[in-house]
């Protein structure tokens, strides 16, 4: 019923329901029914329900492991491995219990990345109660997006081809947890036919189990951490240290304690402890100097940009001063010689009234003073046209 939005439609004795096609499917395993699955929660399957999961088209991409120290760790080891799984699609763990100072802090982190990704916890049958509980509220959003998957140890390791590694007289003088751990890792490798292993720290048993692997080639990235005490048992870091393969890559330069997590002493700080890599450190190093030498030469291709902007500027406003300057001589001289031809204006035009008055002048006086005294009206009027003549006339051509 929880699969229909509205009313659960009513079947029909023997036709199915109405409206719907009859349709001839494959029953699920048994094993797929025995559980009850609800959305939004996650998924549990048998070993052999995921193997069969595994072989669908869609479901073949890589998957790879996380593993560590389950608690204690105080190295800012998040971004390090969230960068070296941003390829990646599916992760799984061992069912380990979230913790912010455990490796396992990595996979809500992971899910929460894109809404395509995947996370497989792998335990055995008797934990996934405690898987359930311990993953139920914490993972809320991407819970739907954790599969379980139930292991049984002496059926699965029959199924996957392990009962004569689990046979081995070393292995199985091992103490009963780390013999479980042991068991339940190596089993969740093989079914998932891991291409990787990423490991944060870990304890003895995750150094056997990368012992136990490396021969077939599976390629293991382990970063130096400590668990805020001193290893009492060898780590996987010292592991790693005595393993110079190319298949080990050893990042160091994370914890400013991990000394703590070697048992024996730590390894000089230039000293690699694996083949074809180098430290986190060193690294990181490069990687910051690169940044620094790519924004220096992009501030010098911006101060470069900008310089030149500006001699530009420059010469943009020395040519516009040069024509303004250019301009205002121009019109400098221009006033000049406008007030020198007015000069020469005005002196002309004095001349010539000096002239035309010295000629009146002269007229005046060569004319005959037939009347010392007042005149007459009839003599004013004889004489003021010849007046009016004579101001109009060329000085030159005044008549005799």
């Amino acid at each position: 019923p929880d699969g229909f939005m509205g009313e659960l439609p009513l079947k029909e004795a023997g036709k199915g329901f109405p409206g719907i096609p009859k349709l001839s499917i494959a029953p699920l395993p048994a094993a797929w029914t025995e559980r009850k699955m609800s959305f939004g929660k996650s998924l549990v399957l048998t070993m052999s329900n995921f193997l069969e999961w595994r072989k669908c088209a869609g479901n073949q991409g890589d998957i790879v492991h996380l593993k560590g120290f389950s608690e204690g760790m105080t190295a800012d080891f998040k971004q390090v491995v969230l960068n070296e799984l941003a390829s990646c699609s599916m992760i799984a763990w061992e069912g380990e219990p979230p913790d912010d100072t455990s490796f396992t802090a990595l996979v809500l982190d992971f899910l929460r990345g894109g809404s395509k990704r995947r996370a497989f916890a792998f335990t055995f049958s008797k934990g996934i109660s405690d898987l359930q509980n311990d993953w139920g509220e914490v993972s809320q959003g991407c819970g739907s997006r954790i599969t379980m998957v139930s292991v049984e140890a002496s059926r699965d390791s029959e199924l996957l081809g392990l009962k004569e590694e689990f046979d081995n007289k070393p292995i199985q003088s091992l103490p009963d947890d780390s013999w479980e751990s042991y068991k339940l890792g190596l089993m969740a490798l093989k079914a998932t036919g891991a291409n990787r292993v990423i490991a944060v720290g870990g304890s003895t048993t995750v150094g056997m189990q990368a012992e136990a692997t490396l021969q077939h080639g599976l390629p293991w990235t382990i970063l130096a951490v400590s668990r805020g005490q001193k290893e009492q048992e060898p780590s996987i870091m010292d592991w790693a240290c005595q393993h110079k393969d190319p298949n080990v890559r050893y990042i160091r330069g994370i914890d400013p304690h991990e000394a703590d997590g070697y048992a024996g002493d730590a390894p000089p700080a230039e000293a690699n402890g694996y083949a074809g890599d180098t430290p986190l450190a060193v690294e990181e190093t490069h990687r910051q100097e690169a940044q620094h030498r790519e924004a220096e030469e992009a501030h010098t291709r911006e101060a470069e940009v900008y310089k030149k902007q500006e001699e530009e500027e420059e010469q943009e406003d020395a040519h516009r001063q040069e024509e303004e300057q250019a301009d205002r001589r121009e019109f400098e001289e221009q006033q000049a010689c406008n007030s020198e031809l007015d000069e020469e204006e005005t002196h002309l035009a004095a001349s010539n009234t000096e002239q035309a008055g010295k000629a009146r002048q002269s007229t005046n006086n060569s004319m005959p003073q037939e009347f010392p005294h007042r005149p007459s009206v009839a003599t004013w009027c004889t004489i003021q046209p010849l007046r009016q003549f004579i101001r109009d006339a060329d000085l030159h051509e005044l008549p005799t």
